[in-house]
């Protein structure tokens, strides 16, 4: 099978609403086997998810994360791991 990744031309307005929606996406720096990773925290995820190639730098097996092919991002934070990690978000707003 034959995978093929298509560049496409954005009109602007499509552009600035992906960047938009980039900015309200909640990263954290996780340290995942001694590595340093930037992830997506996603409350509505009820898992967390690895793309296969992070699972495979990493060392970890499906028994730690879901491994999918992500295109977007190479690890997602679901609500298993806030209720796992006892986690809580506080957000801080700044002002520019």
């Amino acid at each position: 099978m034959v995978r093929a990744w298509l560049n496409p031309i954005l009109p602007p307005i499509i552009e600035e609403a992906i960047h938009e929606a980039l900015r309200k996406l909640l990263f954290v720096e996780a340290i995942i086997n001694s590595t340093l990773m930037k992830t997506l925290v996603d409350l509505g995820a009820t898992h967390n998810f690895l793309s296969e190639k992070e699972a495979h730098c990493l060392g970890l097996s499906w028994l730690d994360f879901f491994m999918l092919r992500i295109d977007d991002f190479n690890v997602i934070l679901g609500v298993d791991f806030m209720t796992k990690a006892k986690a809580k978000i506080f957000l801080h707003f700044m002002a520019y």
